[in-house]
């Protein structure tokens, strides 16, 4: 859905002896012959429709046929409806009327989220609005309608209705601008920028600082819809005309932000620091996430002065803000095809354990409740973000390829890199937005990319039986990282901000693995859709016959109590022994062992906590490795995996070690500091 605003910025930068009548010559730019005669009278189809709509041959709703697709045709017509949203199908309702006064009612699904609200809904697709319904089906069932999974394929020309438009045709600028700030204070943002728009455009040369007004404005109606491409365009008009427009100036500068275009924001601020408090502040925020975003140890400093904050006070202190750094990593094809790995995330510098690799800020972000809702909601953002910003959509497409199965297309990294654009490139890297992205946009293919790129942990449920969903979250450039049962980073999420940090050294262009589930569950393999090769599920596999009984007693231990306290009369020492039998018997090398005891670490755990509390006999000596050993095994094997910090810290408390807990925590304060927080449910 797009209303072309550039068009209206080119007309209000067009001199005033440009002719505003239908009595233009040829040599006149038709766009902006379109727009002078949408302003001065209301046309059958005064819209102006993007070109996979343009070469699109009109229909109409009487020709329809029922069930059959309109290949080929476009449907325009004029919205007579208040729009409404079904709540358990996420569709929105209206009615449509074409030229001809038939009317049709149009469903159309994936339009907005379903925390969306009836105000919200509304304005989308306002009544009165111009439409053009790319390729419609009509249906016939209790009644017709035409029903759409793709919003895409629905574009609003206009959203203010002929009445509207008749009654600006004949209103000063300045009376234009109060009309849109009406329309911003209701929440119709797309409508008010329209207003905005026009306002603009009916400015004599005199009347500079109302043009000046409705564009800058209009930047602010358009970051309210989150299409900062076309905010940057609105505010540069403005600036064009008074470069020195504080107002014009902030919201470009933070429509920049928001693009991860800090240099540029800096630049855009430093000749007017010391003017106004807020400018400064943004301007100090730029040159920080400016730094963040090429330096990666700036970013471990507010990570441990987080830490500090929080060890210190009685309150966790917010998270703050970060930038994405992507600098030491890079997607590359993976060389290992035997594995059917196609893409990887690859470190571009060796990088030491502990040492943070990389941060992203999320893409979409859906917390708790049901799973299909929260993907529902979240592909639903993923599509309005492609259809707002040409950069976003580019984006969305490279992690859509993994759901099409063309894991083998690398993009460039420059495509998630900051300060991807500059004040000399911008026309070439900023389209009209919504229109690149109307070409290409696939709903089933954003739905596959969110199932596929999204995490979606769990936690305790309302009782001990159940697990809930945390929350359903996507980062781009995490994506790319591939499961490995031993992985070479860990993840940690604060806020929605995901950081990732190296549980061991790596070298440069090693590739980055990720355990997708915690990594200490014998049956792990069950839970992945895809064979793992990694070398902890190639041993369990070797020794699945041999470790059946006591890989069955874990199960049951874990699915009676997901965090294993002390109940039942499970023989533990007897299924202990007869794992390290196993182990001892079956597998040559003290490495391999380890790998098999890290995957049985709550066997172990919970041995050493009955033994301390003097509910089991002790195995005889030799028979069971030191609980040090575990904890070694645990930090070689599972380092970084949330339920191995249990067991850790754990297994210390029955070996009387703190000291050796705290190794895999980063010690002292940090630890401490990182257990509270987990405690209480922020990592």
């Amino acid at each position: 859905m797009v209303f072309h605003t550039e068009l209206m910025i080119r007309l209000a930068r067009a001199p005033k002896s440009l002719s505003l009548g239908r009595g233009d010559t040829p040599d006149t730019d038709p766009d902006m012959t379109w727009l002078s005669t949408m302003i001065q009278k209301p046309q059958a189809d005064h819209g102006f429709p993007s070109a996979a709509i343009s070469a699109l041959a009109p229909a109409r709703i009487a020709k329809l046929r029922p069930e059959s697709l309109a290949r080929g045709r476009v449907l325009h017509g004029v919205l007579i409806a208040d729009a409404l949203m079904l709540e358990d199908s996420v569709q929105v309702l209206t009615t449509l009327r074409d030229s001809r006064g038939d009317e049709v009612l149009l469903a159309i699904k994936h339009a907005v989220a379903s925390d969306a609200t009836a105000e919200q809904v509304r304005a989308k697709y306002p009544r009165g609005a111009r439409v053009a319904v790319k390729e419609p089906m009509l249906h016939k069932h209790h009644g017709s309608f035409i029903s759409l999974d793709n919003p895409a394929n629905v574009e609003v020309i206009s959203y203010l209705s002929d009445e509207q438009l008749e009654r600006y045709a004949g209103m000063a600028p300045a009376a234009l601008r109060v009309e849109g700030n009406k329309l911003f204070q209701d929440g119709s943002f797309e409508a008010a920028a329209q207003a905005y728009a026009l306002s603009a455009v009916k400015c004599e040369q005199e009347e500079e600082r109302d043009r000046v007004l409705a564009l800058s404005n209009q930047a602010e109606s358009f970051f309210k819809l989150g299409r900062y491409e076309q905010c940057v365009d609105a505010a540069s008009a403005a600036l064009a005309v008074d470069p020195r427009h504080l107002k014009s100036l902030y919201r470009k500068a933070l429509a920049l932000l928001n693009l991860q275009c800090y240099e540029w924001s800096c630049r855009l601020l430093s000749n007017v620091l010391g003017v106004d408090e807020e400018i400064d502040q943004l301007h100090e925020r730029c040159q920080k996430l400016a730094i963040q975003s090429k330096d990666i140890s700036s970013i471990m400093a507010d990570i441990h002065g987080f830490y500090r904050a929080w060890s210190e006070g009685e309150q966790a202190p917010l998270f703050p803000e970060v930038a994405d750094n992507v600098c030491q990593v890079e997607v590359k094809k993976c060389e290992d095809q035997s594995k059917q790995r196609g893409r990887g995330l690859f470190a571009t510098t060796n990088i030491k354990k502990g040492e943070l690799v990389l941060t992203s800020n999320s893409a979409a972000f859906e917390r708790g409740g049901n799973i299909s809702v929260c993907n529902r909601n979240a592909s639903i953002r993923f599509l309005d973000m492609a259809m707002k910003s040409p950069r976003a959509y580019k984006q969305i497409h490279s992690l859509a390829s993994m759901a099409a199965g063309n894991e083998r297309e690398v993009p460039a990294m420059e495509l998630f890199q900051a300060d991807w654009a500059t004040p000399e490139n911008w026309s070439s890297v900023s389209t009209d937005s919504s229109r690149e992205a109307l070409e290409g946009i696939s709903v089933e293919r954003v739905f596959e990319t969110v199932s596929v790129a999204s995490f979606n942990p769990t936690g305790p449920g309302p009782d001990e039986n159940t697990q809930r969903l945390l929350y359903v979250g996507t980062w781009l450039i995490p994506s790319f990282i591939n499961h490995c049962c031993v992985g070479n980073v860990c993840q940690r999420l604060f806020g929605t901000t995901v950081c990732y940090f190296a549980t061991r050294d790596i070298q440069a262009g090693e590739e980055l693995g990720h355990c997708y589930i915690i990594a200490g569950h014998p049956y792990r393999r069950t839970r992945l859709d895809f064979e793992c090769a990694c070398k902890k599920c190639e041993l369990e596999r070797q020794l699945d016959e041999d470790l059946a009984e006591v890989t069955g007693c874990y199960r049951d231990l874990a699915e009676a109590n997901f965090e294993f306290r002390l109940k039942g009369e499970t023989d533990i020492p007897g299924m202990v022994a007869k794992l390290e039998k196993v182990l001892a018997t079956k597998l040559q090398e003290e490495e391999d062992r380890q790998c098999m005891r890290a995957v049985h670490w709550s066997l172990y755990l919970i041995y050493y906590q009955k033994l301390r509390r003097g509910n089991v006999v002790a195995l005889p000596e030799g028979m069971v490795p030191a609980g040090e050993v575990i904890m070694e095994a645990i930090h070689r094997f599972s380092a970084g995996n949330l339920c191995s910090k249990w067991c850790l810290e754990m297994m210390a408390e029955c070996a009387r070690d703190k000291e050796a807990a705290r190794r895999d925590g980063g010690g002292g304060a940090v630890w401490e500091a990182g257990e509270r927080l987990r405690r209480q449910g922020h990592l």
